[in-house]
């Protein structure tokens, strides 16, 4: 099952020096209740079903230009899966005119999101829930191995962690420039 490309988003990537989990230095998370910096961004209409951007500049024309030496640009994948309360189903994704990615990002883990259907996303258990704990995150805050984020969504979502239903999203973001 391959994932699917649904969208950008300019974010700040949040250093974490005191992360409640050993090697995190940084949360890269999909945008949601701790991550997203841009006030007001949904009222401008100009995201996707999915409440992504199908773009890079459509992204960045959010975010100002003074400020933009602060974000980055993020592409995420979603696994077409749908987590539900005892139950994993097919996860309909609607077709979207998402720009493909190029070679200039790169993957940096999965991040399982909380997404009331037809919203934007909530909320990474990982993150929002401290459950952190129960696998090994890398230093992105993210899971480097598909299979284990599936299974964790499976069990967040037994668990009652946040509304759901849960998502695994691939997150990608524009390599940075060397320094």
């Amino acid at each position: 099952m391959n994932s699917v490309l649904v969208g950008y988003f300019p974010q700040k990537s949040k250093s974490e020096p005191t992360s409640p989990a050993a090697g995190v230095d940084e949360i890269c998370c999909v945008p949601g209740c701790l991550t997203n910096e841009i006030e007001g961004w949904v009222n401008h209409w100009k995201h996707n079903d999915m409440f992504l951007f199908n773009d890079e500049s459509t992204a960045w024309g959010l975010v100002q230009d003074s400020e933009k030496k602060h974000f980055d640009l993020y592409a995420y994948k979603m696994i077409p899966l749908a987590i539900r309360p005892g139950d994993t189903e097919p996860a309909v994704i609607p077709n979207l005119p998402v720009a493909p990615l190029n070679t200039d990002f790169e993957n940096l883990g999965y991040d399982i999101q909380s997404r009331s259907d037809r919203s934007e996303y909530r909320c990474s258990p990982l993150l929002c829930n401290v459950k952190l704990g129960l696998c090994k995150a890398n230093r992105h805050c993210l899971l480097d191995d598909r299979d284990q984020a599936i299974e964790l969504a499976q069990k967040f979502e037994r668990r009652g962690c946040e509304p759901g239903p849960y998502f695994v999203m691939e997150v990608w973001r524009r390599k940075r420039p060397a320094k």
